[in-house]
């Protein structure tokens, strides 16, 4: 009887000992979810003030060359702030988003400063497709000069707000 005691006395400590500590891996994992959660709501909000930043200043233009003016100034500046945004506490796969996403932009930046100035109608249509692309618009736009750039921003943000979903950051988007 001793010696069923004994053992019976190791095997529920050493349950109690691994109950712990999977327990423990399961709370470990928890923080490690709402760390990646809080991490990647903080870039998407950031990037998102950047965005709608932008966006205001070229939307405050009346059309024109003005217009046109302020969306080769405003995207590359916008880009610029989007390089600061401290991607470290994410994790790896969204950091790789995140910097698509960043590099995405970078070309409708390259690619509306490559446009001609005088072609107000061509950039008119080229913001029109870009923010088309953000704002979920799938509807084909032949005029559009920049469709090559709108399609890799579209799939971008898609991969983006998607890794984010995986994530479980949930961030309320005003479009």
């Amino acid at each position: 009887m001793k010696r069923t005691g004994i053992i019976g006395l190791i095997l529920g400590s050493a349950i109690v000992v691994f109950g712990g500590m999977a327990a423990m891996n399961r709370y470990r994992a928890i923080q490690e979810t709402a760390r990646n959660r809080n991490a990647i709501v903080n870039v998407i909000t950031e990037s998102n003030r950047d965005v709608y930043e932008m966006r205001a200043i070229v939307n405050s233009h009346a059309e024109g060359t003005d217009k046109v003016h302020a969306m080769t100034e405003a995207i590359p500046a916008m880009t610029d702030k989007m390089k600061d945004i401290d991607v470290t506490n994410c994790p790896p796969d969204f950091q790789q988003a995140y910097l698509r996403y960043r590099q995405a932009w970078e070309g409708v930046g390259e690619k509306t400063a490559q446009l001609p100035q005088s072609s107000v109608d061509a950039l008119a249509q080229a913001f029109t497709g870009v923010t088309g692309a953000l704002v979920g618009d799938d509807t084909p736009n032949n005029n559009d000069p920049m469709s090559a750039q709108s399609d890799e921003l579209r799939t971008a943000t898609n991969a983006l707000e998607s890794l984010a979903l995986r994530y479980d950051a949930r961030i309320a988007v005003t479009r």
